[in-house]
């Protein structure tokens, strides 16, 4: 009787430390899974913040040739008017 008591105790004692083993099994596999996730949303970061400064550099440049532009137009109207 003691010993069919203790049979059980181990075999509970068993299941539970294969479940244990499993779950940190899947916890060390989420873990890996999350950081290759990290590094994959830093190098995406990394591409966003330069696609953005050469987005805000080509847009001062625009804003700066649209500028220069209207002075050049500015300046084509005041000589058209003169001559008239």
């Amino acid at each position: 009787m003691k010993t069919a008591k203790l049979r059980e105790e181990k075999e509970l004692l068993d299941r539970q430390q294969h479940a244990d083993s499993e779950a940190q099994n899947n916890l060390e596999e989420n873990l890996q899974q999350l950081k290759h996730r990290e590094a994959e949303l830093d190098s995406q970061e990394k591409q966003m913040r330069e696609r953005l400064e050469k987005i805000l550099d080509s847009s001062a440049k625009n804003k700066d040739e649209v500028e220069d532009l209207n002075r050049q137009l500015r300046m084509m109207k005041e000589e058209h008017n003169a001559s008239k």
